[in-house]
């Protein structure tokens, strides 16, 4: 059952074809991206009414054209030479033209055919994106991206001075108003300072994440988790304009990696989100020794606790 629905930015009116609600669509008017809202209840019929509806069937009769019956009169003046009756015979069936008026109106009727067009007869359902296979080896990490990988985002995360990113990789799809980035750095020593533990740096990076102001619920969850055998935490908030971001991060010995994902249309749960923060591992040769080591040495204490 198609669905009816007006687009909040040119206001213009938007007719989807059947499919789920809650999908992505594309405005034809403004090119914003909206969501498919749910189709309005159908009123309720009784037997009666759906009797009627089925027997009342009423064929029109066609309509066929008059011949005209109106005769030809016949113009030619009384006193004109057959030289001046010709010509008038040939002005007479020359194609008359087409007035100033007749122009106006093709064009206002051109103009606004052409706007429901774009507004009103049909959104353009956005297909899904195309998932891709990629190594950073600067990042020292593999992940599948919805897409080719964007060249500039490190312009789409908001730096912080203590918080200078070494880099910013990913991917943003503007048909969807979504963003998958991996941001990562290497910490520096901190002098005078006492060393601090994975969970005290995971609990500083999610509150600095979440320190923006279009933020309207700083944090939804949080879970401890493990990637690539480094402690990690994920994490899920929401901006103003309704969209929620989930995200890792993850302690990989001196270096922190940061995921994030979503966008304005992004709900929680997205399978396009989980897929991407599932695949993501740490193909680094240095941090994967130091996770070698860890298991190796967990394993072997969990051995001595389990012997006494």
């Amino acid at each position: 059952m198609a669905v009816e629905f007006n687009c909040p930015t040119c206001g213009g009116t938007l007719r989807a074809g059947d499919g789920p609600a809650g999908r992505l669509v594309r405005c034809g008017g403004c090119l914003s991206t909206l969501k498919v809202p749910d189709a309005p209840p159908l009123p309720p019929e009784d037997d009666a009414t759906t009797d009627a509806l089925h027997t009342r069937v009423e064929l029109l009769p066609v309509a066929h054209p008059v011949a005209n019956t109106v005769p030809v009169v016949n113009r030619r003046r009384p006193d004109s030479s057959p030289d001046e009756d010709e010509r008038d015979d040939e002005r007479e069936d020359a194609p008359t033209g087409r007035g100033r008026q007749f122009w106006i109106s093709i064009s206002t009727l051109a103009i606004i055919l052409g706007t429901c067009a774009c507004c009103g007869l049909a959104a353009v359902v956005l297909p899904d994106p195309t998932w891709e296979d990629y190594e950073s080896p600067k990042g020292g990490f593999h992940v599948e991206l919805p897409g080719k990988p964007t060249p500039d985002m490190a312009k789409r995360v908001r730096s912080q001075p203590d918080r200078k990113h070494d880099g910013v990789e990913g991917v943003h799809l503007w048909t969807r108003a979504e963003n998958y980035i991996i941001a990562y750095r290497d910490l520096k020593p901190e002098k005078g300072k006492p060393k601090r533990t994975d969970s005290e740096i995971l609990d500083d990076e999610i509150k600095a994440i979440t320190s923006d102001p279009n933020i309207v619920h700083p944090v939804n969850r949080t879970k401890a988790c493990e990637v690539s055998g480094f402690a990690a935490r994920e994490f899920e908030y929401e901006f103003k304009n309704g969209g929620v971001v989930t995200g890792q991060v993850i302690v990989a010995d001196t270096r922190i990696y940061v995921l994030v994902a979503g966008g304005q249309f992004t709900s929680a749960g997205s399978d396009n989100v989980r897929q991407f923060l599932d695949s993501f591992k740490i193909t680094d040769p240095r941090l994967q020794a130091i996770a070698e080591r860890r298991a190796l040495a967990k394993k072997k204490e969990n051995k001595e606790r389990d012997s006494d």
